[in-house]
């Protein structure tokens, strides 16, 4: 068994991690014209163990991930609570 593999094995779920793209990255203007922040979430299935103890280590090594699939810099990306995420919806 390679080291860490246990991580990988037992029951899965689906868990949620949520970034802000910040107002610098120019992705989003409000009715003003004004650089605006945007939200992102990304949901993946992981085993429960790994998502229960692991949460805040996979919440920022999933930033290059986040920021290829939005296309703004790293930089650019704030990993954030879902509840920051749904007051924002």
């Amino acid at each position: 068994m390679r080291e860490n593999e246990y991580e990988l094995e037992g029951e899965r779920m689906d868990i949620e991690f949520a970034y802000k793209i910040l107002p610098n990255a120019k992705v989003g203007i409000d009715g003003l014209g004004n650089d605006i922040g945007a939200y992102v979430k990304i949901t993946l299935n992981l085993p429960q163990r790994y998502a229960t103890t692991k949460y805040e280590e996979a919440h920022t090594s999933l930033l290059p991930f986040v920021a290829k699939q939005t296309t703004v810099d790293v930089s650019h990306l704030q990993p954030i609570s879902m509840d920051e995420y749904e007051g924002n919806q």
